[in-house]
C-alpha cells in the first residue's frame, strides 16, 4: 500500500460506505491508524509506512467532517445519516422503518410541480403525447408487424423457418 493508496482509501472509500453513529468514533480511528503504520515502519520496516503515518496524522482534523459530509456517502448512507439528524433511532429495524414511513410521507406532501420526477418529467415535454399515440396507434392495427428474421422465426417460437438457403 502507498501513500496515494491511503488517501483513497481515507478521503473516498471510507466516507461513502462506512456509516459512523458518533463524531468521537471518527476522530478514535486517526490515532489508532497512526499508531498501526508507525508499528509497520518500526517492527518490519515497510517501505510507504512513515509517509501514510504522516498523511494521516495531517488529515486528523478532516477526516472527521469527511465521514459527516452527506456529499462523499452514497445513498444508504445519506437515508441513514437524514434518519439520524431527524431523530430517529437508526441503530434499530423499528427506528429505519419509522423513518421511512415519514419519509415518504414528505415526499408525498411536496408540491407535485417542485418533486424531482416531476421536474424530470418536464425535460421530456411532449414525449408522453407521442408515446400514448403510438401505443393507441399499434392497439388499434390488427396486423402484427412482419419482421425480418434470420434463421428463426419469432412467430414459431424458436423452430427453423423456412426460407431461402444462401
Amino acid at each position: 500500500m502507498t501513500k496515494a493508496d491511503a488517501q483513497i482509501v481515507m478521503e473516498h472509500i471510507l466516507p461513502r460506505k462506512l456509516t459512523l453513529m458518533h463524531r468521537s468514533e471518527a476522530e478514535d480511528a486517526i490515532s489508532e491508524l497512526v499508531a498501526f503504520w508507525n508499528f509497520l515502519k518500526r517492527e518490519y520496516n515497510f517501505r510507504s509506512a512513515g509517509a501514510i503515518a504522516t498523511y494521516l496524522a495531517k488529515i486528523g482534523g478532516k477526516f472527521t467532517d469527511w465521514m459527516f459530509d452527506p456529499a462523499k456517502g452514497g445513498m444508504a448512507k445519506s437515508f441513514i445519516t437524514s434518519g439520524m439528524q431527524a431523530g430517529f433511532d437508526m441503530t434499530s429495524e423499528e427506528g429505519i422503518a419509522a423513518f421511512q414511513k415519514a419519509y415518504n410521507q414528505q415526499i408525498l406532501r411536496e408540491e407535485p410541480n417542485n418533486s424531482f420526477l416531476q421536474q424530470l418529467g418536464s425535460l421530456f415535454t411532449g414525449s408522453e403525447r407521442e408515446a400514448q399515440e403510438t401505443v393507441s396507434s399499434s392497439k388499434s392495427s390488427k396486423e402484427k408487424p412482419k419482421t425480418n428474421t434470420k434463421g428463426f422465426d419469432s412467430q414459431n417460437l424458436g423452430k427453423k423457418s423456412k426460407g431461402k438457403k444462401r
